[in-house]
């Protein structure tokens, strides 16, 4: 759902169904039981340039704000969410590694955890237990990979057919919460190497793409860059 204009001090809401609500509806199992809102159009830097009282103004007033879209990938990229008063600070979520991206050859696996805490220099402050998360979304391309141990549910048929699955926080403490999960490089043709990928050396491919992985309550969300290298 999108709002398109208001410039005639008139909100206009365009409302559509993503690709998976139609398949819902058309297969008689459309229910909606939650909904979230986001601020993706927004820059809140024109806050810090006007202050409050004229930025707030610019915002509502000429912010272009995005028509609704169907494909739910795309949509609310930043969620909005309830925080509790005072809330001092916000947490992160993070890899618990210092490589920043996730890299392996086709039917190999690579162990991930991802760790929510407090953002750094605020490390030993209590995460607050109403938006600390006990579990995560995490979509991935299953024409590429999988996630070991969990069972995975189909939300889209896009060409790579993104997945999705939870993961439940394995280890966790006052200050934070650590959730682990292992993705598995499939085993592709060099046909599917040649279309998905790029060449990196001599007649060897590499395919780029990510998982996401999201706070079920935060909102949260960390955007892992994984390449799948080609074996010749």
């Amino acid at each position: 759902m999108g709002w398109l204009d208001n410039s005639t001090n008139n909100i206009i809401l365009d409302a559509v169904l993503t690709d998976r609500g139609r398949r819902a509806l058309a297969i008689g199992q459309f229910s909606i039981n939650k909904f979230a809102l986001g601020d993706d159009e927004v820059n809140y830097g024109i806050i810090t340039k006007y202050g409050r009282t004229i930025g707030r103004e610019k915002i509502e007033k000429n912010t272009p704000i995005f028509e609704a879209l169907t494909n739910q990938n795309l949509a609310l990229k930043n969620k909005l969410i309830s925080i509790p008063v005072p809330l001092v600070y916000l947490p992160t979520l993070i890899l618990d590694s210092q490589t920043p991206s996730v890299t392996n050859v086709q039917g190999q696996s690579s162990s991930v955890t991802v760790v929510e805490r407090q953002a750094t220099g605020n490390s030993t402050e209590a995460l607050n237990d109403a938006i600390a998360d006990g579990s995560f979304d995490v979509y991935y391309p299953s024409l590429f990979l999988t996630i070991n141990n969990q069972v995975a549910q189909q939300v889209s048929q896009d060409s790579l057919r993104t997945a999705h699955t939870i993961i439940n926080v394995a280890t966790s403490t006052d200050t934070e919460r650590k959730a682990s999960f292992s993705i598995v490089f499939k085993s592709l043709t060099a046909a599917q190497f040649q279309t998905y990928g790029r060449l990196v050396s001599s007649g060897k491919y590499q395919i780029a793409t990510s998982v996401k992985v999201v706070g079920i309550k935060s909102g949260l969300t960390l955007d892992i860059p994984v390449n799948i290298e080609q074996t010749v």
